[in-house]
């Protein structure tokens, strides 16, 4: 009789794993390809250089609307506006069922009170104001991403949300669009940041905190001012402030734990016009919060205060007019599954760079190319969405290139993007959205197929509660199972579909019960897994896992026989017992009412 080989073994785990495989694993590298097509690309780049001409402010994204609004009416899509101020929620794409899964993806449409040193073609034209933070690239991206859906719209098996949100930069318009609406129906959402402190194309996630919480605060300390020859006569709220930041620091240096993260920043003091000789009367000071988990947040918060009253008081000053942001952002936190799907999505998406190209070879894989990064201590209003909908991600692309100059940080005037990461950023966006919607559809057919396999399997009565009959061929009908389960699994002539129906088959004709739990569970429960052994070779295997459940089944059988023969032998014991107890009860009144064992007594 033939063995198992370690060579059958390995067989069987790689028919195993290639069934396991999930049909959403597919190749992505079309989405990419169809990205970098000349068509896409020329869109992306003015799409994104027309909208860096025209940074707004939050709530004030007038025309960058209009000009969203334009593209997506020319992609025929269709969109609502207003949302939350100024925001679109576009789509969705795919099927018309509202029931169906629904993901959403999103972009932020500010710009920054900053003014641009970069001398380029398609500069701010609003003075005082550029895309410093890449939100021109974010809208241009999800543009991208539309276009790629749009043309795949008959064949997504679920709907596709756009949200194009307002008013990112530290006035929390994401909860304005949670406040109308733009959520409905969703299930899960991805948002997308460029990055400079990445390398140019590589994909940066995490599972867990992404980012961390967010407040900004400001306050006043208030002295005594006076001429700066005679400090005597002032209480110098200078010094008092000063000595008000230094000790905020120990906020974070000791009362805050070495393995936990938190920043406490002062990027305010003003002492407002005066001589260079004048103590003033006051100091305003501001900055921000931060913190990776919302109980050191929520101590910070309280602490700032505390610690700059009783500091100043100490100067003989007060601290006054305390203010925090209306908006706090909590920490952005990324849902583990959506995470990893991020992480096996970009795998697939990324091609090998080409050879002799003076990339670096340690990112030409697709899989060294996605990184687990560290959480970051910025902030970001998609940590709302993340409250709201079951399955939230957050992905930073990066395009840190120091011969390109796009590795100067966010927010900085000589902010830079790269722009060949554009159409990766757009194909992350589509095959994501598209990789998600095709889980869902694969778990709730498996669902069906599992309620169906439940409400045709016998019940525990119909499967274990044997006749007398039945037992007497138990035996016989374990040999069949025996010789036909193996012959339908190994039978050279025959494909696969053909061996795993001839074991369906038997299942039927002869009974479920009559085969071993672990292969009714198999046939029922798991039909991609009985489509791999039944075109693996292991006879054997499979004979003596047939022959150890029917030395089980036998085991269970005379465990079964002696209880029911110990049962009826307490039984008749017991009722040989009472015979005896009513006896005895039956004779006692008779001795009483004798009258011969009353004239003895």
């Amino acid at each position: 009789m033939p063995t198992l080989t370690s060579s059958t073994l390995l067989q069987l785990l790689v028919l195993c794993v290639c069934c396991a495989i999930p049909a959403y694993c597919q190749s992505y590298v079309t989405y990419l390809e169809e990205a970098k097509s000349t068509d896409l690309i020329e869109s992306l780049l003015r799409w994104r250089r027309e909208l860096h001409t025209m940074p707004e402010s939050p709530f004030l994204e007038v025309s960058t609307s209009q000009y969203i609004r334009t593209q997506l009416d020319q992609m025929g899509i269709p969109y609502e506006y207003p949302i939350g101020e100024t925001g679109i929620r576009a789509g969705p794409l795919g099927t018309t069922d509202e029931s169906a899964p629904t993901i959403a993806l999103r972009a932020d449409m500010d710009g920054l009170p900053i003014t641009e040193e970069v001398d380029v073609p398609y500069k701010s034209t609003i003075p005082g104001h550029m895309h410093a933070c890449g939100h021109d690239a974010h809208m241009a991206m999800l543009l991208g991403a539309a276009r790629l859906l749009k043309s795949r719209e008959a064949s997504l098996p679920g709907r596709v949300v756009l949200l194009f949100q307002p008013a990112e930069e530290g006035f929390g318009g994401a909860r304005a669009m949670i406040n109308v609406g733009a959520l409905r129906g969703v299930g899960a959402i991805h948002g997308l940041h460029v990055w400079p402190a990445l390398p140019s194309g590589v994909i940066g996630t995490r599972p867990g905190v992404m980012m961390a919480a967010s407040d900004r605060f400001s306050f006043t300390v208030r002295g005594v001012g006076g001429h700066g020859a005679m400090p005597h006569n002032t209480r110098d709220p200078v010094v008092a402030a000063a000595a008000v930041v230094m000790a905020l620091q120990a906020l974070v240096a000791r009362e805050t734990s070495p393995v936990d993260s938190a920043v406490v920043t002062v990027s305010r003091f003003n002492t407002g016009p005066g001589a260079s000789n004048v103590i003033p009367e006051s100091v305003d000071l501001s900055g921000t919060v931060r913190a990776l988990t919302t109980e050191t947040f929520r101590r910070l918060h309280r602490r700032v205060e505390q610690v700059a009253t009783g500091v100043a008081a100490g100067y003989g000053c007060v601290v006054n007019n305390v203010t925090w942001s209306e908006v706090p952002y909590p920490p952005t936190r990324n849902d583990e599954q959506l995470s990893a799907l991020v992480r096996e999505v970009a795998t697939n998406l990324l091609e090998p760079a080409p050879e002799g190209d003076g990339t670096d070879k340690s990112l030409t894989r697709g899989s060294a190319r996605v990184q687990v990064v560290e959480p970051s201590m910025a902030a970001e209003d998609f940590s709302f969405y993340g409250d709201v909908v079951p399955q939230s991600t957050f992905t930073f692309l990066g395009i840190g290139d120091a011969a390109k100059r796009t590795d100067e940080g966010l927010h900085s005037p000589r902010f830079q993007m790269d722009e060949e990461q554009l159409p990766l950023g757009a194909a992350l966006h589509a095959a994501l959205a598209t990789a998600w919607l095709e889980q869902q559809a694969q778990q709730q057919q498996e669902q069906k197929e599992a309620a169906a396999a439940s409400a045709d399997t016998p019940s525990p009565a119909d499967v274990d509660v044997e006749t007398d009959e039945d037992a007497e061929d138990a035996s016989q009908s374990d040999t069949e199972a025996d010789e036909v389960a193996v012959s339908a699994a190994t039978a050279a002539d025959s494909g696969k579909d053909e061996r795993l129906e001839s074991l369906r088959k038997y299942a039927r004709e002869k009974g479920v019960h009559r085969m071993p739990s672990w292969l009714r569970k198999l046939l029922a429960h798991e039909p991609e897994f009985a489509r791999a052994v039944a075109q693996a070779d292991f006879e054997e295997g499979l004979r003596e896992r047939l022959e150890l459940a029917r030395q089980r089944r036998e085991e269970q059988q005379r465990q079964h026989a002696a209880a029911a023969a110990a049962a009826a032998a307490a039984a008749a014991a017991a009722a040989a017992a009472d015979a005896d107890t009513t006896a005895a009860d039956a004779a006692a009144p008779a001795i009483e009412s004798s009258p011969s064992s009353h004239d003895e007594l």
